[in-house]
């Protein structure tokens, strides 16, 4: 006598395989909110690192930097101190439709502005681009 091999039919596989897909794809859309949030924190936190480096420097050499060279060394002209080993870049990808894509430095006369973009709201900082000056937030300058 035949006995039957007890198997799963197209249906029970098919559904599985749905299951799975479903799942996958809410982790994945999950993981890239994480991500992105990530680097959103991760650009606050370097501007803070930067906003301290540039505040040590203007108290020891008595004003700010001409320029600020990203990924390179913050040393001041007079003293020769380093103030930041590695001036931190943006987290790539960069946040989208906003220029500029790396963080902005700009001297303005005995202040300054930093450019940088979020992805998206975080605390007082608004999605897009941002700008700080030693006063706090500030009207982005052309």
């Amino acid at each position: 006598m035949k006995t039957r091999k007890k198997a799963y039919t197209l249906a029970e596989i098919v559904l599985a395989v749905m299951i799975i897909g479903l799942i996958f794809s809410i982790v994945s859309v999950s993981l890239s909110e994480i991500r992105r949030s990530s680097r959103d924190t991760r650009r606050i936190s370097d501007i803070a690192q930067i906003q301290l480096a540039l505040e040590e420097y203007y108290r020891d050499e008595g004003f700010y930097p001409d320029t600020l060279n990203l990924g390179e060394n913050l040393i001041g002209s007079t003293t020769n101190r380093i103030y930041m080993i590695r001036v931190p870049q943006n987290p790539q990808p960069a946040a989208p439709n906003c220029e500029p894509n790396n963080y902005q430095y700009t001297k303005d006369g005995d202040s300054y502005q930093i450019k940088f973009c979020l992805e998206k709201n975080i605390d007082e900082y608004n999605t897009g681009q941002n700008c700080l000056s030693p006063i706090g937030e500030i009207e982005c300058l052309p």
